[in-house]
């Protein structure tokens, strides 16, 4: 669902396109490390914005530009606010809807090599109640994996 979601967000709300500036907030997240790999697989030009912790994993997948939103001065921090107010019109809920086209597409790109899973842990199903303390921590890099025993 995360690179659904990144897909259909990227190609079908935002119509991106060759050499487009594209700014992608939570680059380092699930949905994040898809939307960086998707965009430049559409030409984009991505900047992501993430920790410092994941700005060398970002730029591993394609990020042209890392913002790495930790050294922000608290005087930056309201500039930064203030600039994103303006954008706010932007910001609206989106839910993927999966179709055999869309797993189609994601399939190409992944046996391409233009899109892979970016996987932070693998717990098993017996450690499923410790996955999902470690998921509202919100430091997960890319998925959390559950695998059954």
């Amino acid at each position: 669902m995360a690179a659904l979601t990144a897909l259909q967000r990227r190609r079908d709300k935002r119509k991106i396109q060759p050499g487009q500036k594209v700014l992608i907030n939570g680059a380092a997240g699930g949905v994040g490390t898809f939307a960086v790999q998707i965009a430049k697989s559409f030409g984009a030009d991505v900047t992501g914005v993430c920790s410092t912790r994941n700005v060398n994993m970002v730029r591993s997948f394609g990020a042209d530009r890392v913002i790495d939103y930790n050294p922000v001065r608290p005087l930056d921090r309201l500039i930064r606010a203030l600039v994103m107010s303006c954008f706010s019109r932007n910001i609206v809920a989106f839910v993927a809807k999966a179709s055999t086209e869309d797993l189609t597409v994601l399939h190409e790109l992944r046996e391409a090599g233009k899109v892979t899973a970016v996987i932070d842990k693998r717990y098993r199903l017996s450690e499923a109640a410790e996955a999902i303390r470690y998921l509202e921590e919100g430091h997960a890099r890319g998925k959390v994996v559950i695998t059954l025993e």
